[in-house]
């Protein structure tokens, strides 16, 4: 069950992410490593019919692939991509989540640019 796997993901991500930014150790294989679990999450979610994954792994990535060498500024918001990924987990949002779903989207496009104007 995909979900059970998302959750896995999830959980490296969210260490990965609060490892780097307590060691302020912003190089660059600790941030292709995130890089990686977040698209190689989208592509299976986008696979597997849970479209509000595909959606959020694809904005922070975006994050990380604009800002070409992230601080610590562009990390945190693509922390709070993964909060919302830790949402979708908890609650099981398949497709694209409804309007909670379309309402996290939002927030966090607007975080995506605000990041990277």
């Amino acid at each position: 069950m995909y979900i059970q796997q998302f959750r896995k993901d999830l959980s490296v991500l969210q260490e990965k992410v609060d490892r780097t930014l307590s060691d302020g150790a912003l190089s660059s294989p600790e941030i292709d490593g995130i890089y990686a679990l977040l698209h190689n999450t989208k592509n299976t979610a986008e696979d597997v019919g849970y479209g509000l994954v595909t959606q959020i792994c694809s904005l922070a990535c975006g994050i990380l692939q604009r800002s070409g060498n992230p601080d610590e500024s562009c990390l945190r918001a693509v922390k709070a991509h993964i909060d919302a990924l830790a949402i979708i987990a908890e609650y099981d949002l398949e497709g694209d989540g409804g309007s909670l779903g379309h309402e996290m989207v939002s927030q966090l496009e607007g975080l995506a640019k605000a990041v990277n104007a």
